[in-house]
Order: C-alpha cells, then structure tokens, then sequence
C-alpha cells in the first residue's frame, strides 16, 4: 500500500493515492429512511461480498489480475479486522437478492473511520446505488459520534474522486 508520512488528516496510505476526507454531521445527509434493498454487512456475506469486489474491480484501475479465490481471502481478512476494527453496523449494502450490487465499507483506522472499499458492479453503476450506501455509512457514523470520514482514493480514478467530491469529501493537503 505504501508509506505514509502525513502532518495533517490520519496519514492513511501515500504513494499513488490522494487521502480524502468529510466532516459528518447530523444533517449533512437527509435521512429519508433506510431504503428495503440496503443493509449493514453480516460475516455470513463475505462470499457475496468477494464476489462483488471481484466482479466490480475487473476491468478497472483497481484490476490486479486477482482471482476470485484472492477476494474470497481479502473478504474474509476485512471482516476479521486486517485493516483495523470491520465496522458491521456502519457499513453497508444495496442488495438484490442474494447478489450484492453496492457496497461501502468502513473500518477504524487510528481511531477514525476509514472507507476501505467502495465498490459497484459496473452494470449498476450511475444509478445512485453507491451514494445511497454511503450515505447511510455517513449517517450512521454521525450517530455515533464521529465527526469525519476518511478515504483514499487511487491517483488517476478521477470518476471515482468526482463521486466523493459530489458527497462532500476534500483533498487532505
């Protein structure tokens, strides 16, 4: 992932990647109602949840030649706290059936939440799905008293960085 060497933000992952970050508040996203097709993560969606990463990685700045067997082990290694305490009940799924179409997920990394994923099929993409499950992430993490959310987001996957920038993160400098 790199090293890290950061005066200002939590100093996350450097290298090839830009920090993101936004301030949470209670009414910075509406709270309309949990829609019925989005849910907290279970440990029992970990293969669902590899299968999302595998097939929403393909193809993208973020395809490392990973097989499905790799994103079965990295699935199980996120919801077991390799990068810090899984998050359950602030990361979330937009699911249809048993297939997992969105996901957002959220981890404690020094002590502040940190998107370690975030994830679409690429036939969903564009429809909204992404910044319903974030949106809930951040809802949910204000609840609880958080006061930022924090991301990296990979140099060069501007579509993606325009999306948090949509939802309100900044560039950490």
């Amino acid at each position: 992932m790199g090293g890290s060497s950061r005066k200002e933000g939590v100093a996350i992952f450097m290298g090839d990647k830009t920090e993101m970050k936004v301030k949470l508040f209670p009414a910075k996203v509406a709270n309309k109602g949990i829609h019925s097709n989005i849910e907290t993560v279970h440990p029992d969606d970990r293969f669902a949840v590899s299968q999302l990463f595998y097939n929403g990685y393909k193809s993208t700045t973020h395809d490392y030649g990973h097989t499905l067997k790799n994103y079965q082990l990295e699935a199980k290694a996120l919801l077991k706290g390799l990068y810090g305490p899984f998050l359950f009940d602030s990361s979330y799924i937009y699911k249809d059936g048993n297939q997992i179409l969105s996901g957002a997920f959220v981890t404690l990394f020094k002590g502040i939440p940190l998107l370690i994923y975030g994830v679409t099929l690429p036939e969903h993409t564009n429809k909204g799905l992404f910044t319903q499950v974030l949106a809930q992430s951040m809802q949910t993490l204000s609840k609880k008293g958080y006061k930022e959310l924090h991301l990296v987001v990979a140099k060069g996957n501007e579509r993606a960085k325009r999306v948090y920038e949509k939802i309100g993160f900044r560039e950490i400098n």
